[in-house]
């Protein structure tokens, strides 16, 4: 008998010590299905062959190098076919350049060029009453085969107290005989930021909605058509041209009028001193009309290496906003 009470109480423990753990080895479990909210745990095992030796690396042939480009010139070169420009007279140094005897594919552009450098101020007004809102500048600059061209557009005045706006506008991109080839545009306006990537090489153009399309040679964007006029020849009844705004691209069919005349008003400050007065130049007008109304004309000054002085915009409701310079500066001007 004392040697059996030993042993009952040693298998009583010893039974209690199991049912003990089997109730804490479920309350393990339990808790870990619930922090995996019911995926079920599937392990698996496979044989995978012996990594490959490394591979021989193969000789290519070498890749041709690019051909450099033909140096323009001067710095802002961009045409291809010598010709007589209009007796409108360009700028002299255009005029120089094209008396050269220069050519190139034969692209059919006479040979003409920007300025090395610029700066148009505006003066912007609305409406049929030419109320004027604010200001705006053209600054661009050319070295070698590059261009930047940057627009800002501003209130002034009492207009800025009630609406402080500023927007920008930006193009980037290189210069080839057919004129402004552009590889970027950027337009920071109030209802976000638009955008365009032009990739010539695989003629594809990328616009910031995700939109990819294809892309037309001599194609631009809503800046640098103004200055891709100047190197046209302008001898056409018009003129037609893929343009990108940064949100869509469109087809743009301009009608082209020589000779027209343009009276630019001399700066309000410099009018008041006496040391400015109204002038007249003369001009080739370029008009578009889209669908609903909407609209673009420039006016390129014939005698100022066709720069465009006046600009107006017209919206779907018919609304009128213009740009008129009231500044013009570049080396070389006359």
């Amino acid at each position: 008998m004392f040697i059996a009470r030993p042993l009952r109480w040693a298998l009583i423990l010893s039974v209690c010590l199991h049912l003990l753990l089997l109730l804490a080895g479920r309350g393990f479990w339990s808790s870990w299905i619930e922090a995996s909210e019911g995926d079920e745990v599937v392990l698996s095992a496979k044989l995978l062959p012996p990594p490959a030796p490394p591979a021989m690396p193969v000789s290519q042939p070498p890749r041709p190098q690019p051909r450099p480009a033909t140096p323009p010139t001067a710095p802002s070169t961009v045409s291809s076919t010598a010709a007589p420009l209009p007796p409108d007279g360009a700028s002299t140094a255009a005029a120089s350049r094209a008396s050269s005897g220069t050519e190139g594919s034969g692209t059919g552009v006479p040979v003409r060029a920007l300025p090395a450098s610029g700066r148009l101020h505006f003066v912007v007004t609305k409406g049929e009453q030419a109320f004027v809102v604010g200001q705006a500048v053209h600054a661009w600059t050319v070295e070698g085969d590059r261009y930047e061209l940057n627009s800002t557009i501003e209130t002034t005045g009492l207009i800025a107290l009630f609406s402080n706006v500023r927007l920008g506008q930006s193009s980037r991109g290189q210069i080839v005989e057919g004129g402004l080839r552009p590889l970027s545009f950027r337009d920071n306006r109030k209802d976000g930021s638009h955008r365009a990537d032009f990739d010539w090489a695989q003629q594809r153009l990328q616009l910031g909605n995700g939109s990819s399309l294809p892309l037309a040679e001599g194609a631009q964007d809503v800046l640098s058509m103004f200055y891709q006029f100047a190197l046209y020849p302008l001898d056409a009844p018009e003129l037609a041209l893929m343009v990108t705004t940064g949100r869509k691209f469109e087809r743009y069919v301009f009608k082209v009028e020589a000779d027209v005349p343009l009276t630019l008003r001399a700066r309000a400050a410099d009018a008041a001193d006496g040391q400015a007065e109204d002038r007249t130049l003369a001009t080739y007008h370029l008009s578009y009309r889209g669908r609903d109304a909407e609209g673009v004309d420039v006016w390129l000054a014939r005698d100022h290496d066709r720069l465009p002085v006046k600009i107006r915009y017209v919206d779907r409701k018919g609304g009128l906003t213009e740009l008129q310079a009231d500044q013009i500066v570049y080396p070389g001007m006359r």
